[in-house]
């Protein structure tokens, strides 16, 4: 193939939840019957079964189909990549585990993050796992309960569908990845399980091959023991090369004997902890920041990485291997020059005289402190997206990440950072919402995830809530606000440039009389217009008043964000006023038992979405907010 194709033939629709990473395995006839996990940029893994169906061949066929023989893969926006079946592994139905390995042939690859992959160890019994197949040619998500070691081959795993669900196993999700509730890679479905009496009925059992079963090793597919899945996996993310170089020497040296944490910084440590797992050896953490990319001058962590270990190696055993200290000569004097020792000397120094990074586990951090924002509370969300939009020389720096609800926090999970134009934005975040949010197996329906934007406060003005999470803006694609909880922050407050108690206090007690009363009446509303900016910021002199209604096309309405930020105001309600009149006389009935808490804005507003577009947004900002406490980059 020239170059990557779309096909026309397969139904188009968009899915709410597809993973990015993973690509539709097409048949004869252009429609999915299965799906493959891209595990690095030319490299993916499906089930045997699903190779020969695409080929047209009995699906337990046994013999491989030949290095000649070519499947189509296709991303959720139509783009075709074709493929060959690798020689390396072939372990079909009868014979193996039903696993099989998929080499790009198209120039370029696809533009996808890989998943997280975790061990089976970590699952529990009855832990809720998910996939998403294409049982009638488009995207189906369905759920299911782990079970424990079980089913058709010495590799299989079995889970069964949780009581409730609606779409089951069936044909067209063999292949496609199983993952957990925080998105991390667990195996692939092999196959499901039919009703005794009735073959076209499945009874919800479902069979798996975990990654427990794609470890490094040498052994081909018709002999015993592991796989050689994710040394194939680390050669097609670093090269053969170094793979041959370095490998075998710090695959040996345990997490015990060279420690890494101290030399990545917070930030750092956050983006590849799930990528280097725990108990790792240097060859995991080498693979776990081989793909960081250095800020300002820095040189490539990988670099700095390789040359403490082999540094503090030396110091301890007296000897390296002649073949890793020469990739590491050659690679750094290609990247830093004849000075390389040096450079990465002082980087080294540097990293390891720093201070600590910030404790990640609450043993080691003590108890948290007592703020207004602890605890669990009405309104607050499982899973939130939060994108983080910072200036920066040139435009915008767009971050998001994926936050899940743990204890009395937020277990932080970074995707991606972009630069952007102010312009891109909304798009921008409406391609992340499909790329990040859902890779992670969000369904607006079953998860309700919220969207939190932090902003600047000159930003506070877009309007993200029509964008849709859907690429191709297909006809009636339902938009943001339709489909999840909306929430924006002000940066400046949130997250200021430099610590100012004084500034922050009137914040931090309306905060608290917030919480102390939080539903929404006449002494806690405070509407703005027909009012100047400096009779706004009269009336923000009651300490009761916590939330302000501002209409979107008053002239001075920059001017009246600042006196409420001044004043402390937690929660804004911005929108055309018209919308906020109707509102609030549904907000505000005659009947105390009525009213409604601030923190059910968000659904409300998404629910009056599915009715009729409003233009409405909430900005809710609370002193001490969990959500932050562990974001990387907040203190």
């Amino acid at each position: 193939m020239e170059e990557a194709v779309t096909v026309t033939g397969t139904p188009r629709r968009a899915p709410l939840s597809e993973p990015a990473w993973q690509l539709r395995v097409l048949g004869a006839d252009d429609h999915p019957v299965g799906g493959a996990v891209h595990l690095s940029p030319r490299f993916f893994v499906t089930c045997a079964h699903v190779v020969n169906m695409a080929l047209g061949l009995h699906e337990d066929t046994p013999e491989h189909p030949g290095a000649d023989a070519r499947i189509l893969l296709q991303e959720a926006n139509g783009t075709v990549w074709e493929a060959s079946v690798g020689t390396q592994v072939w372990s079909p139905t009868g014979h193996g585990i039903d696993l099989a390995v998929l080499w790009l042939t198209s120039p370029g690859f696809p533009d996808t993050e890989f998943p997280d992959m975790a061990d089976t160890a970590r699952l529990e019994r009855d832990e809720l796992l998910h996939a998403v197949g294409y049982p009638h040619g488009w995207a189906q998500n369905t759920s299911m309960e782990y079970k424990g070691r079980f089913g058709p081959t010495r590799a299989s795993h079995r889970a069964a569908a949780p009581q409730g669900e609606r779409e089951l196993v069936t044909a067209g999700y063999s292949g496609c990845g199983v993952t957990t509730g925080s998105g991390d890679l667990v195996g692939l479905v092999q196959q499901n399980n039919f009703d005794a009496f009735d073959r076209d009925r499945p009874n919800g059992t479902v069979f798996l091959i975990t990654t427990d079963h794609m470890p490094d090793g040498e052994q081909r597919a018709s002999g015993s023991g592991s796989l050689p899945v994710r040394r194939m996996r680390d050669e097609a993310r670093a090269g053969e090369v170094v793979y041959e170089r370095l490998h075998d020497y710090l695959d040996s040296v345990p997490g015990r004997t060279l420690p890494h944490r101290h030399m990545l910084d917070d930030e750092e440590y956050r983006r590849t902890r799930e990528r280097i797992g725990t108990n790792p050896t240097a060859w995991d953490v080498l693979m776990g920041v081989w793909t960081l990319v250095p800020t300002g001058d820095a040189p490539p962590l990988r670099l700095v990485w390789v040359h403490h270990a082999l540094r503090e190696l030396r110091r301890t055993r007296g000897v390296v291997p002649e073949a890793a200290q020469r990739w590491l000569t050659e690679e750094a004097r290609e990247h830093l020059g004849d000075a390389w020792e040096q450079i990465l000397d002082a980087e080294v120094d540097r990293r390891a005289a720093g201070p600590p990074p910030e404790p990640d586990t609450p043993s080691e951090r003590g108890p948290a402190p007592e703020d207004p924002a602890s605890g669990d509370r009405p309104g607050t969300p499982g899973t939130i997206v939060l994108f983080d939009v910072e200036p920066v020389t040139g435009g915008y720096k767009l971050s998001h990440g994926i936050a899940h609800r743990s204890g009395q926090g937020y277990d932080h999970r970074e995707q991606e950072t972009l630069l952007v134009k102010r312009y891109q934005i909304p798009d921008r975040v409406g391609d992340l919402v499909h790329r990040a949010g859902t890779r992670n197996g969000l369904v607006p329906e079953r998860d309700s995830p919220r969207l939190s934007f932090l902003l600047p406060k000159r930003l506070l003005g877009l309007d993200l809530g029509s964008v849709t999470g859907h690429p191709g803006d297909r006809p009636g694609a339902p938009t943001l606000a339709e489909e999840y909880e909306l929430v924006y922050h002000v940066r400046e407050r949130v997250r200021p440039p430099r610590p100012a108690p004084a500034r922050e206090r009137p914040w931090r007690q309306r905060t608290v009389r917030q919480h102390g009363d939080p539903l929404l009446t006449p002494d806690t509303l405070l509407t703005t217009w027909d009012r100047v900016g400096e009779e706004v910021r009269a009336e923000l002199t009651d300490t009761g008043v916590t939330v302000c209604a501002v209409e979107t096309d008053r002239a001075d309405i920059h001017s009246v964000y600042d006196a409420v930020l001044e004043a402390g105001v937690p929660t804004v309600l911005r929108g055309p006023r018209r919308e906020l009149t109707l509102l609030l006389g549904e907000l505000l009935p005659t009947r105390p038992d009525d009213r409604q808490h601030v923190l059910s804005l968000p659904a409300l507003l998404r629910e009056r979405a599915k009715l009729k577009e409003h233009g409405i947004v909430v900005v809710h900002d609370e002193h001490g907010d969990v959500l932050f406490r562990n974001a990387p980059g907040f203190r």
